[in-house]
């Protein structure tokens, strides 16, 4: 009696793949996000801790800022209507007038005149002042900040008065020097005008009546000059009403930054995102295994049981231990059962140490005596003798005595009792195991041992670097690999599947440690 069923392999355990429906691209998509999420899970720690360190520094820089509190003062701006044109249109005129006084408030030379005019630097104004304009409305709106409300609201009045002064000041200006130019050519024909008239009192008849066409020429150009200036001057004095103050300046009691709430969710966003991309950044350096379907591309063998993490693994009436181990009881069963020979002798190793293999050895040996086999564990670990520390059997004799001929087998084995199977120890150990489980006494102790048993199952050191698992598995049946989920690396899990790989090993398949905790297992 051995491993074997009458079970036979499921499709999905065969190799088929399972059938999709729908667009071919989906379970693509679905893994990706699948590992995502895994890999979040995986690393939730950094992702909280990062999460978390956004917060906080958020929350202490936004603590350790002074108030900025802003004051807002509207000017409104209005062009002159012209003969012929529309509401929309003067709406319109005034609009883009708005933003062209909104450049020049912007500019650097102005700013410099304000300053002036203000006794303030320019960086004070240019640092705490801006413009621009309200949208699709003919007013212009100044914000200021400030150390307290007053203080903005008082730059934010001074500002938009220099504004509207320097604006109706510049109107007018220009009004006076188109004026002025308008007058220098008004003088110049007034000039004309005395010669002529000088001359013509000297002259002719026939001249003087040229002459006079010449002075009534000049004198109506002269007076289409003074309508000019007048118009020139009126016009200056109209449009230099064109921007004016809409209402006096305003300040807010509370304080626009910093903005405590708003500040802290920033931090806690940009930290999310920090934190999951350090979390991908860590998975990608990560060279450890930690999901089921890398496991078995890295040995092309089924998982055979997930073994989850309990609060107490020493716990002998654990349901969800006992459960799994069933499971791999009956998947190794059913694996042993469709393949050439017997399963009789069962080695488990692993690749790194504290992977789970004597608890493995264990938890399969009790799910076998339920099931009603005779089963003989045995602690081949001659150097930490794993298994006999669990079962407090340390000291006692066992296989070493039992190969180097100083105790028989009968004597050595310990009986088991209820559903805990008879046990033959490491014993006191040997300075070169590999040389002593490679012996012929190793071999003749195993036939001895299948005349009285129906399954042995062997508990090896990790075979990564250390023979001894490697010797044990070449004399038996079968191989049964355990890998822990964050502690069996890639290239050691390559480095034993190659070891493995010969014709001379038989890995029915792997029992994964870590997959998840007892809470998940919570259905009986």
């Amino acid at each position: 009696m051995s491993l074997q069923t009458s079970y036979r392999e499921p499709a999905a355990m065969a190799g088929q793949q399972p059938q999709t429906s729908g667009d071919g691209d989906a379970p693509i998509r679905t893994n990706e996000f699948l590992a995502f999420a895994t890999m979040l899970r995986r690393r939730k720690w950094i992702v909280i801790i990062v999460t978390l360190l956004g917060g906080i520094n958020a929350f202490a820089y936004a603590s350790l800022q002074k108030n900025v509190y802003q004051a807002s003062v509207l000017m409104r701006v209005e062009t002159t209507a012209n003969a012929g044109s529309s509401y929309s249109d003067q709406i319109n005129a005034s609009i883009a007038l708005a933003k062209t006084f909104v450049v020049e408030l912007s500019n650097g030379g102005f700013i410099q005149q304000a300053a002036t005019k203000l006794k303030t630097t320019p960086f004070n104004i240019s640092s705490r002042v801006s413009a621009g304009t309200v949208t699709d409305a003919p007013l212009i709106r100044i914000n200021v900040t400030g150390d307290t409300p007053k203080s903005a609201r008082l730059l934010a009045q001074a500002y938009s008065t220099y504004a509207v002064s320097a604006i109706k000041a510049q109107y007018l200006a220009n009004a006076k020097e188109q004026a002025g130019g308008l007058q220098a050519q008004s003088d110049t024909l007034s000039a004309r005008i005395r010669k002529l008239v000088a001359r013509r009192a000297i002259s002719d008849d026939t001249t003087s009546a040229q002459l006079d066409d010449q002075i009534a020429a000049l004198r109506s150009s002269r007076t289409q000059l003074a309508q000019q200036i007048a118009q020139a001057l009126a016009d200056g004095g109209r449009q230099s009403t064109s921007v004016q103050l809409a209402a006096p300046a305003t300040a807010g009691g509370s304080p626009i930054s910093p903005r405590l709430t708003f500040d802290v969710v920033i931090g806690l966003l940009v930290g999310l995102l920090a934190g999951i991309l350090l979390a991908w950044i860590r998975d990608q350096l990560d060279r450890s295994i930690h999901d089921l379907a890398e496991v078995e591309r890295g040995t092309h063998k089924p998982v055979l049981a997930t073994v989850p993490l309990v609060r107490d693994p020493h716990n002998a009436d654990n349901g969800v231990l006992a459960n799994a181990f069933d499971v791999m009881r009956v998947s190794a069963g059913i694996i042993a059962s469709s393949g050439a020979g017997r399963a009789q002798v069962v080695t488990i190793t692993s690749a790194r140490e504290g992977e789970g293999k004597s608890s493995t050895v264990i938890g399969l040996g009790r799910s076998l005596v339920r099931s009603g086999r005779r089963v003989l564990l045995i602690d081949a670990d001659l150097r930490r003798a794993g298994l006999s520390h669990k079962l407090d059997l340390v000291g006692q004799a066992g296989l070493t005595e039992v190969l180097l001929d100083t105790s028989d087998f009968s004597s050595a084995v310990v009986p088991g009792a209820g559903d805990i199977p008879d046990v033959l120890p490491a014993g006191a150990g040997d300075s070169s195991p590999p040389t002593l489980l490679d012996s012929t006494a190793f071999e003749e102790l195993l036939d001895h041992a299948r005349r009285r048993y129906d399954t042995i199952v062997i508990d090896t050191p990790p075979s990564r670097q250390i023979a001894d698992g490697i010797v044990v598995a070449s004399k038996s049946d079968a191989v049964i690999l355990v890998v822990r989920l964050g502690v069996v690396r890639r290239d050691d899990l390559s480095a034993i599947v190659a070891r493995l790989s010969s014709p001379s090993f038989r890995l029915l398949g792997e029992v994964v440690y870590g997959a998840g905790d007892e809470r998940e297992y919570g259905y009986s």
